[in-house]
């Protein structure tokens, strides 16, 4: 079987991380004989990857058929902004008819079997699937409005009535599939699937949890070693940062022995700039720490007490089950796909509201050792039993099947 993938860009965030881990999966899965081509719209360190572990893969650039409009925008900036909105979408469209082009050219002697697109941001898989006259797979890893602001060049309804043309859907979280599909019928749930990540190996796990135990034995024996909260992700308003910030400066009149990373980088524009300013109004330059971009963030949450993931709506969380898998105490926004990986008070804590209601469950858990163990202990068992990349794998190979089977 020979399938060709769709990323539309190439940085090492969180939908290329596991995209990743299933084109590794798929290729030392020699009992199903899978082979993984790779059409990428930007070069960078998912390309590195996927070069360093002999994926075949083509950079050719290709645009979405959405774009971001920042709720922030008033006045003349908005009256601009929907002035070029239509030449944005002409021009997504010529850009994305040569790209179309020149991927067919470069399988065309590959034979491949099916497509599958790894966002649901751009259509270009679905409209090289139809060139081919073979299925079309595509990967719901987004809201796409309530996380990155992003405003379709046709309308939300019309783009969900070409979702219903797919294949076969693959849902990251139940979140998503409300958000996205909640009025489908029982023949279109059909080819609807619910596919949690796969993070690590069930072999990685292991190692992680043997490393965090050493890392709590060897904190034990430091003196005054500070409390660490960790926040993981794009630099980006709807991911909260600015409420971890707010959230930390409470915590800092009661214990000052604590301090924030904030690790990830800007595409927003203005935004790190909002935080840095928000760090120096609260006077916490010592203690707030911008670690910036960091390919494999492993090392830094080993050393993180508790995980903040503080997204207003996060279609799943990678970095939540990295958390878990590495020892942190998690602390997550009652939204989106958060409150399906973390239950309260027994895998993690949840918070309700605003920067308040996330101080006082960071009190807690600086105030409350003990408990917070047993909390590490049960987040490691649910993420190993639930996001293994074995696992992950494996239900992804079925939807394949499933679709060549329904197509028969």
């Amino acid at each position: 079987m020979k399938l060709l993938f769709l990323s539309h860009y190439g940085e090492l965030l969180g939908a290329n991380r596991s995209l990743l881990s299933l084109l590794k999966g798929l290729k030392n899965n020699t009992e199903k004989q899978i082979e993984p081509f790779v059409v990428v719209a930007a070069e960078g360190e998912f390309t590195k990857e996927l070069k360093k572990n002999n994926i075949q893969f083509k950079i050719i650039p290709f645009l979405l058929i959405m774009q971001v409009i920042s709720p922030k925008e008033k006045g003349v900036k908005k009256i601009l902004r929907k002035f070029f909105f239509r030449y944005s979408s002409i021009k997504s469209k010529i850009k994305n008819e040569k790209a179309i082009l020149k991927i067919l050219k470069w399988i065309e002697q590959k034979k491949i079997n099916m497509v599958h697109s790894n966002a649901s941001v751009f259509d270009v898989g679905q409209l090289v699937a139809n060139a081919l006259k073979i299925p079309h797979l595509q990967h719901f890893r987004e809201f796409g409005d309530k996380d990155y602001f992003l405003v379709p060049y046709t309308s939300w309804q019309n783009v969900r009535k070409e979702w219903q043309k797919l294949d076969a859907k693959i849902v990251i979280s139940k979140a998503i599939e409300k958000h996205h599909f909640s009025n489908q019928n029982k023949e279109q749930k059909k080819n609807t699937f619910l596919i949690y990540n796969g993070i690590f190996e069930k072999e990685t796990f292991e190692e992680l949890k043997e490393k965090s135990e050493q890392k709590k034995i060897q904190h034990q024996t430091m003196k005054n070693k500070p409390f660490v909260f960790t926040i993981l992700g794009l630099l980006h308003p709807a991911k909260g940062q600015n409420e971890a910030i707010r959230a930390f400066a409470e915590i800092q009149k009661k214990y000052p022995n604590t301090i924030l990373q904030i690790i990830g980088k800007s595409n927003f524009k203005g935004y790190q700039e909002e935080l840095e300013n928000l760090v120096k109004e609260y006077s916490l330059k010592e203690k707030v720490i911008f670690e910036g971009y960091i390919s494999n963030p492993i090392t830094k949450l080993l050393e993180t007490d508790a995980l903040l993931m503080c997204s207003k709506a996060e279609g799943m969380g990678r970095v939540t089950i990295e958390g878990m898998a590495c020892g942190c105490v998690l602390i997550g926004k009652n939204s989106g796909a958060t409150s399906e990986l973390i239950t309260n008070k027994q895998t993690g804590f949840l918070y309700n509201s605003d920067y308040q209601d996330l101080a006082k469950q960071m009190t807690f858990v600086v105030e409350n050792e003990e408990f917070c163990n047993q909390i590490r202990q049960n987040a490691f068992v649910l993420v190993k039993q639930n996001f293994s990349t074995e696992n992950y794998v494996s239900k992804v190979i079925d939807v394949y099947n499933f679709v060549f089977k329904t197509i028969k």
